[in-house]
C-alpha cells in the first residue's frame, strides 16, 4: 500500500523475512515476521484496532470516552495510536520495570501513564492488573482493553497473523515459534496454522520467573518471582493462552527440525534475541537469546513444546 487515509491502514500485512547469517545453513531455514514495521513497532498495533473497534460496535466505547489498559508498553503503543486517530484518551497503567524509553512514547502519545509496582501478588490492589480494573470503573465513558482475557486479542491473530503467514510461506511450515504473554499471538496463530496443517508444530519460550511453562506442565499455580525481561511471561494465566487444546505433542524426536525444513518465528521488538534455534548436547531444539552464540547451558530460556 503506497497511499493511506490515515495510519491505521498500515497495520499488519508485514513481511517475512529469510534468516540467513544467524541461522546454522545446515540446519533449519528460518523466517520471521517482521511485525515492528507496523506503526506502533510490534504485533500488539493488530489487536489495537481490533479491540477497540469491538467495543465501537458494541456501543461501548462513544465518542470522547477513555481507553484503559494494563500494558507493558506495546499494546499501551499500538491502543495510543488508536486513540490519537480516532480522538479518544487513554490512561496506561504500567509495572515499573518498564523502561522510561516506553513511558516517555506513551505520554508523547497524550496518554496518561500510571506506574505501580512490579514486585506485588496480581491481584494486589497496588499491582498494574488491579490498578487499570479500578481506573476502568471509576473514570466516566471508560473502557478496559484487557488484552490478558478479551477474545478479541487471539482472534485477530486467527484472522490476520495466521493467515498472513500462511500465505506468505505458501504453506509450507513446519514449526511456528513465539513468546508468551497474554497468550494471544501464539493461541490465534497457532489454531489457524493448525487447521490448515495439523502437523505443524507450536513452541512457546517463557523466561525464568514466570509460571506460563510450570502451569503447562504440571496444570498447578505456582509463584512467580520478579524478571527483567519486558513484555512476555505472567505471572497470572491469561484467558487468552489456550493451553490445554493447543495441541499438544509428547516431545522427543519429533520435535526437531529437520534439516532444510521451513521454521517461522514472530519475534517482535519485545523480544528481539528470541529468534534463534539450536540444540542441546541431546539433539533437543533450544532457544539461545543471541543466535550467534551457542549456549546449552542452564541459562538458555526454557521451552514449551506445544
Amino acid at each position: 500500500m503506497l497511499r493511506a487515509d490515515n495510519i491505521l491502514q498500515l497495520i499488519g500485512r508485514t513481511p517475512m523475512v529469510r534468516i540467513g547469517k544467524l541461522a546454522d545453513p545446515n540446519g533449519a531455514k528460518l523466517w520471521a515476521k517482521i511485525e515492528y514495521m507496523s506503526p506502533g513497532h510490534s504485533v500488539k498495533d493488530r489487536i489495537a484496532v481490533r479491540i477497540i473497534e469491538d467495543f465501537e460496535r458494541e456501543g461501548l466505547l462513544k465518542p470522547g470516552g477513555t481507553v484503559v489498559e494494563a500494558t507493558s508498553g506495546n499494546t499501551g503503543m499500538g491502543l495510543a495510536i488508536v486513540c490519537a486517530v480516532k480522538d479518544y484518551a487513554s490512561i496506561f497503567v504500567m509495572p515499573d520495570k518498564v523502561s522510561d524509553e516506553k513511558r516517555h512514547l506513551l505520554r508523547a502519545m497524550g496518554a496518561e501513564v500510571v506506574i505501580c509496582p512490579t514486585a506485588v501478588e496480581p491481584d494486589d490492589p497496588k499491582s498494574y492488573y488491579s490498578v487499570s480494573k479500578k481506573l476502568a470503573e471509576e473514570t466516566p465513558g471508560a473502557v478496559l482493553a484487557n488484552q490478558y482475557y478479551n477474545p478479541s486479542n487471539a482472534q485477530t491473530h486467527y484472522d490476520t497473523t495466521g493467515p498472513e503467514i500462511w500465505e506468505q510461506m505458501e504453506g509450507e511450515i513446519d514449526a511456528f515459534v513465539a513468546s508468551m504473554g497474554t497468550g494471544g499471538t501464539i493461541t490465534g496463530v497457532a489454531r489457524f496454522l493448525k487447521e490448515q496443517n495439523p502437523s505443524i508444530k507450536i513452541w512457546a519460550a517463557d523466561p525464568y520467573g514466570s509460571i506460563l511453562k510450570a502451569y503447562k506442565d504440571t496444570r498447578k499455580m505456582t509463584q512467580g518471582h520478579p524478571y527483567l525481561v519486558e513484555g512476555i511471561g505472567e505471572d497470572i494465566i491469561p484467558g487468552n493462552i489456550d493451553i490445554d487444546p493447543l495441541f499438544v505433542d509428547p516431545g522427543g524426536d519429533d520435535y526437531r527440525i529437520s534439516a532444510g525444513s521451513p521454521c517461522i518465528d514472530a519475534a517482535d521488538n519485545t523480544a528481539p534475541g528470541l529468534i534463534g534455534i539450536t540444540e542441546d548436547l541431546d539433539g533437543n531444539p533450544r532457544f539461545v537469546d543471541n543466535p550467534c552464540i551457542s549456549d546449552t547451558g542452564d541459562g538458555t530460556p526454557p521451552i514449551v513444546d506445544m
